[in-house]
């Protein structure tokens, strides 16, 4: 068989091979277009996180947590409250108290919880589990509820020293004017 004749063969069995191939090609540039959207938007999807902090009480305090989770890449941002002692952080890859206790080291501050804020604003975490201040819950009894909140708040303080509760130093003798949380 002359060399011309082969060649055809071979261009005409190529270009049958494509042209059956062809919607397997499409489907699959499909498949990988789509799969890649949705990587991407799985990664563009940011997890919030709130850190209690001991010894968070002036601006040196705030300058230097600043300083410390300021070039940190695990996270994309951050907000620091000295008034309310908390760090609000959101972040593309889960952050761990472990990490954040680190990047506190040296700012002389503590981490006392770490709570990822859920879908539904609630915080879950083992750590703030543990250490969460108390919250007043309203039975309907005001003397009842004040007294097992007053319980509540001094055993929680006693199990937390060294804690500098905002809302108990009185503002005249230079402590922190509460922060009204949203």
């Amino acid at each position: 068989m002359p060399r011309s004749t082969v060649r055809a063969a071979i261009i005409d069995t190529a270009i049958k091979a494509y042209e059956r191939l062809r919607p397997l090609a499409v489907i699959l540039t499909v498949l990988m277009t789509w799969t890649t959207g949705i990587a991407a938007a799985q990664g563009d999807q940011s997890l919030a996180y709130i850190a209690q902090v001991m010894g968070l009480i002036s601006d040196q305090d705030e300058k230097l947590v600043n300083e410390a989770l300021n070039d940190w890449d695990a996270i994309d941002g951050f907000e620091v409250s000295c008034a309310a002692h908390r760090v609000k952080l959101s972040a593309h890859h889960p952050v761990s108290e472990g990490e954040l206790t680190e990047r506190l080291a040296g700012t002389g501050t503590a981490l006392l919880w770490l709570a990822e804020v859920q879908a539904d604003g609630s915080l879950a975490g083992p750590s703030y589990v543990a250490h969460a201040f108390p919250v007043y819950v309203d039975t309907g009894d005001p003397v009842g509820d004040n007294a097992r909140y007053d319980m509540d708040k001094a055993a929680w303080l006693a199990a937390h020293p060294g804690w500098v509760d905002a809302n108990t130093r009185p503002i005249e003798h230079g402590g922190a004017q509460p922060e009204i949380e949203k």
